[in-house]
């Protein structure tokens, strides 16, 4: 990093780290002499002399009537630096006050009931990013995906997925109907769609469409001209599609 990229970083504008450095080039001056070194106007150069004094990077003595600048000494800039950090800290107490009210505000609205659609195996990846990586250690219920199994870009969504949700310890149970257990042979790699950890039934059963109860999310899946998901989060219609498939799992 540069020497003015440093300044920068510290929060230094462009005017005043031309200015500063004009102070070093220069010595003690007048107002003329900095705004011709530093190529910013008159009109510029007074409020950035004052404010680098503010900051304790610059000082001013009056000779002659008139007003001559100068730079402090660069370890001022750790000055500077500490007065940072003591800013920050005073800010960071301030923060911790309301991080209570603002969690009990989040609580309230995760209570909140809502739907979304997300298009494409882009939008269905970004789907379960977000829900995995919120919900780690958790469990999703399957059902329903026969029919999306032998499609090119299920095949690579599932390798996706079954990494995502290893990555966030999440654990599946999955039903399938019996009739495609060849394809699951013929096309998927061992443990794509569920390790050893996980449950599977394979049952006679068929599904209209697929489905991922996670949490209180319903996601279904419709694969037609555009893979689309439709993502349900409700608490009460996620319990009712739990209740639903356990008693499908227990048979």
């Amino acid at each position: 990093m540069d020497k003015k990229q440093i300044l920068k970083e510290l929060g230094l504008t462009e005017g005043e780290i031309k200015v500063y450095y004009s102070l070093f080039e220069l010595g003690e001056t007048t107002v003329g002499p900095i705004s011709e070194k530093s190529r910013v106007s008159h009109a510029k150069v007074y409020p950035i002399l004052n404010k680098l004094i503010e900051k304790g990077l610059a000082t001013h003595v009056i000779k002659e009537g008139r007003k001559n600048y100068s730079a402090t000494s660069p370890n001022n800039l750790i000055d500077f630096i500490d007065s940072k950090v003591r800013s920050l800290e005073e800010e960071k107490e301030e923060v911790k006050k309301i991080i209570p009210s603002l969690l009990a505000k989040q609580k309230t609205q995760e209570q909140i009931q809502y739907s979304r659609v997300f298009e494409g195996f882009r939008g269905l990846r970004a789907l379960f990013q977000e829900l995995f990586s919120q919900n780690q250690n958790r469990e999703v219920f399957v059902f329903g995906l026969d029919e999306l199994l032998s499609q090119i870009g299920f095949i690579s969504f599932f390798s996706f997925y079954h990494d995502l949700r290893k990555g966030n310890k999440i654990n599946t149970k999955i039903i399938f109907k019996k009739s495609v257990k060849k394809i699951i042979d013929e096309k998927y790699s061992a443990n794509i769609l569920y390790s050893k950890k996980d449950d599977i039934r394979f049952i006679d059963l068929v599904f209209p469409t697929g489905v991922f109860i996670f949490e209180d999310h319903v996601i279904t899946i419709v694969a037609e001209e555009k893979i689309t998901a439709f993502d349900i989060k409700s608490k009460q219609n996620a319990e009712r599609y739990k209740q639903f498939f356990n008693s499908v799992w227990k048979g």
